[in-house]
């Protein structure tokens, strides 16, 4: 008897957040996915999207950009915030 295919992944769903409103993290929300969708631009200006929500929302990361917490509420910065943060400070 032939081994049953294997099943499909399900998709994620992308994040549905937006610049100035409250999002809530779920399990496997990386900051990229998040900040891309808030703030969609260039490479750079994605960096400096998540320099900015994770200087907004310091108790969501545990004080690592790396470590985003499931569950956590962030603030979304403003336009205006993440226009703020220099491209030189985005990339360190």
């Amino acid at each position: 008897m032939p081994a049953p295919a294997p099943s499909e992944p399900t998709p994620r769903r992308a994040a549905a957040a937006e610049a100035g409103s409250p999002y809530r993290v779920r399990p496997r929300d990386t900051l990229w996915e998040i900040a891309s969708a808030a703030y969609p631009g260039t490479r750079a200006d994605v960096n400096r999207a998540m320099v900015a929500i994770y200087q907004s929302n310091p108790q969501a990361f545990g004080g690592n950009i790396n470590l985003l917490r499931a569950g956590s509420e962030l603030r979304m910065p403003s336009s205006g915030d993440v226009s703020a943060i220099s491209a030189s400070a985005a990339a360190d």
